[in-house]
C-alpha cells in the first residue's frame, strides 16, 4: 500500500523575557512558524516488510515511526495487529516463565533476542544488564505474535556487534512468521544485517530517501570475519562458562576455535565416542565392535559460543567446517540444545530418531519420596540440603536407588559406567551422591542424537580395498 506522508509543526510566540533577549541577539522574529519534517514522501509498504528508518538524530526518525504506526493501525484489516515497543511493560519475572506459551517458545523468542544462554534463561529482568534488558524487551515484543512490529531506538544502547547480532536474528524471524518489521535508528550499520526491503534515509529538513532494495543478505555480517583455528584446553576454559555443563569431557581428542580478530568467540570439542550407543547401533544396522568404535567413530562433546555470537550461524560454522578435519569415518553426537536449535543438522549431520532409555526417568521418580524439587534434580546444593535431613535407613535406601544410574556415578569417576557394587560405595560420600542425582537428571533430559559420515574418506578406504 502506497502511503504519502506530510508532517509539519507549528512553533507558537513566546514573549517571555528570555526568548525575547534571544530575539534580538540573534535577529529571530517571534512570530509564528511552520516547520516541515516530511512533505509528500511516498512509501510502499506491503506485508512482510522489513522497514529500515534511519538518520542522523533530531532528523523525524520517530515521527514517522509514529506516523506509520497510526496509518498501519487504521488498516488493521490489511496489515493486521500492530505493537509498538513503547505500547508494553515488563514485570520482574524470570525469563522463561514470562513469554511464549512453551518452554520452546519461550527459548526461541529469548534466542533470536541475542539471551540464548542457559543460566539468563532462569534469571530475573531485575538481574540483567541495561544491555540485556533491551533485549528481552525484544524478546517481549517479539512473543506477543503480533502482525506489525516496531522499534524506535533499535538496538542503540547495544555494542555494535550485539546490534548486528540482534538484527540478523529478528528478520529471520520476521521473515520464516510473514510479519512485518518496521525499526528506526541513527545508526547506519545494520543494513546488511537487517536486509531491509524498504529502506528509508531521512535528512534533515524534509528530505527523505527511499529505496527499495532487492536483495536479502542470508549470512550475518559478523561470519566474514569469523575464522576457525586449532585450539587447546586453555582456550576451551575460557568459555566453559557460557556453556550448561562445563568442565572438561571424557576423553578430548582435537580442539578447534572460532576467532574475530585475537578473540576467541566460540570452540568445539571432539571427544572418545562411548562404547554403547542405542541410535549409532540403530543408523549402523549392526553393533560396532569396540575396536571399530575408538578406530573409526568420535563424538562432538561440547560445542560453545559466546552469548552475542548465538543465533547468526556460527555454531554451525564450527561443526561444518571441522567436521572434514576430523579425519573419522563417523562424527556423532547426542545434544540438548539440539532440541531447540538444530545446528548439527544445517551443518550436515544426519538425525537418527530413537526411543530414549527411561532408566534415569523413573529413579527420579523415586526421588520424591525423600523430598527433593523434580525442578531442581540438576542443582547440587539442593541436592546436599536434602540429603542432609535424611535419616541414616533413608540414606541408604537413596543410595540403592542412586546406584542404578551407574552412567550417573560413572560420569564422575571418568569412566562410561561402573558396577553397582562400585557405585554404591561411591556414593557413601554425599558429595557425590548429590552430584550424581544432578547427572542422573541431565541423563534423563531429552536428547537429540545427529551422525556424519565422512565420505572423501570412505572413497578413499574403497579404492584402497
Amino acid at each position: 500500500m502506497l502511503f504519502n506522508i506530510s508532517v509539519s509543526f507549528t512553533q507558537e510566540p513566546s514573549l517571555g523575557t528570555r526568548t525575547a533577549r534571544v530575539a534580538e541577539a540573534f535577529g529571530v522574529g517571534l512570530e509564528q512558524k511552520t516547520f516541515t519534517v516530511f512533505k509528500n514522501t511516498e512509501i510502499d509498504i506491503r506485508l512482510g516488510d522489513v522497514i529500515y528508518i534511519t538518520g542522523d538524530s533530531g532528523g523525524g526518525k520517530s515521527v514517522l515511526l509514529q506516523e506509520l504506526y497510526n496509518r498501519l493501525t487504521s488498516f488493521s484489516d490489511i496489515f493486521g495487529m500492530v505493537a509498538s515497543d513503547k505500547e508494553f511493560s515488563v514485570n520482574d519475572d524470570i525469563l522463561v516463565d514470562s513469554l511464549g506459551r512453551t518452554v520452546d517458545e519461550a527459548i526461541s523468542y529469548l534466542s533470536f533476542a541475542g539471551l540464548n544462554d542457559a543460566y539468563l534463561f532462569l534469571r530475573r529482568y531485575s538481574d540483567l544488564s541495561d544491555g540485556q534488558k533491551y533485549r528481552y524487551k525484544i524478546a517481549k515484543l517479539l512473543s506477543l505474535n503480533r502482525d506489525v512490529i516496531i522499534f524506535d531506538e533499535f538496538c542503540s544502547m547495544l555494542d555494535r556487534e550485539t546490534a548486528k547480532a540482534v538484527a540478523f536474528c529478528i528478520q529471520k524471524l520476521i521473515r520464516k512468521s510473514k510479519k512485518t518489521l518496521i525499526v528506526a535508528t541513527a545508526h547506519h550499520d545494520l543494513i546488511q544485517d537487517l536486509s531491509p526491503s524498504v529502506l528509508i534515509r531521512k535528512n534533515y529538513g524534509y528530505e527523505t530517501d527511499v529505496t527499495y532494495p532487492k536483495t536479502i543478505n542470508i549470512q550475518c555480517s559478523l561470519i566474514d570475519k569469523v575464522t576457525i583455528e586449532y585450539g587447546t584446553i586453555e582456550d576451551w576454559r575460557g568459555l566453559e562458562y557460557f556453556h550448561y555443563r562445563a568442565g572438561i569431557p571424557y576423553g578430548p581428542q582435537k580442539i578447534f576455535v572460532a576467532k574475530i580478530g585475537d578473540r576467541i568467540v566460540g570452540a568445539i570439542i571432539y571427544s572418545n565416542s562411548p562404547l554403547s550407543c542405542k541410535p549409532r547401533n540403530l543408523y549402523l544396522g549392526y553393533v560396532p565392535t569396540a575396536e571399530e568404535i575408538n578406530k573409526d567413530f568420535v563424538i562432538i562433546s561440547r560445542v560453545v559460543v559466546l552469548p552475542k555470537f548465538r543465533g547468526i550461524g556460527l555454531a554451525v560454522k564450527l561443526v561444518k567446517e571441522t567436521l572434514p578435519l576430523i579425519k573419522k569415518k563417523y562424527v556423532e553426537t547426542i545434544a540438548v540444545m539440539a532440541r531447540y536449535n538444530p545446528f548439527f543438522a544445517k551443518a550436515g549431520m544426519t538425525e537418527v530418531k530413537y526411543e530414549q532409555n527411561k532408566d534415569e526417568s523413573l529413579i527420579l521418580q523415586k526421588l520424591g519420596n525423600f523430598g527433593f524439587s523434580q525442578e531442581l534434580y540438576a542443582n547440587v546444593e539442593h541436592n546436599l540440603q536434602i540429603i542432609a535431613n535424611l535419616k541414616q535407613e533413608e540414606l541408604s535406601q537413596l543410595i540403592e536407588i542412586v546406584s542404578h544410574s551407574r552412567n550417573a556415578v560413572g560420569n564422575l569417576v571418568k569412566h562410561t559406567a561402573v558396577s553397582k557394587e562400585d557405585a554404591i560405595v561411591l556414593l557413601q560420600d554425599r558429595t557425590t551422591l548429590a552430584e550424581a542425582i544432578s547427572w542422573t537428571a541431565k541423563i534423563a533430559q531429552e536428547k537429540c542424537y545427529y551422525i556424519w559420515e565422512n565420505q572423501e574418506l570412505m572413497q578413499q578406504v574403497i579404492e584402497t580395498e
